[in-house]
């Protein structure tokens, strides 16, 4: 994984990583389960999976991850909690 420090420069941490976590939260009155696998990889391999409407905030989401990690397969599930789909702009 890598950081940036306060002068804005890249350093280096934990090269290896395995975790799982998972989080609910709540969106303009609208319920979303958020769950993220990290496995040791030796390359970087996003995947990365939202509920329809959502294709607009999947590059920016990809971006940040590659942006913080140098390696492992990361998963992201995104599930929307019951109800209808949103309107997402």
């Amino acid at each position: 994984m890598t950081d940036v420090d306060g002068a804005g420069t890249r350093v280096s941490g934990v090269m290896s990583m395995t975790g799982f976590g998972s989080a609910t939260f709540e969106v303009a009155g609208e319920g979303y389960r958020i769950d993220v696998k990290a496995v040791n990889h030796r390359s970087l391999n996003v995947r990365l999976h939202t509920p329809p409407g959502f294709d607009h905030v999947e590059n920016a989401v990809t971006r940040t991850l590659r942006e913080r990690l140098d390696r492992g397969s990361i998963s992201v599930h995104v599930d929307r909690l019951g109800g209808s789909a949103p309107d997402v702009e």
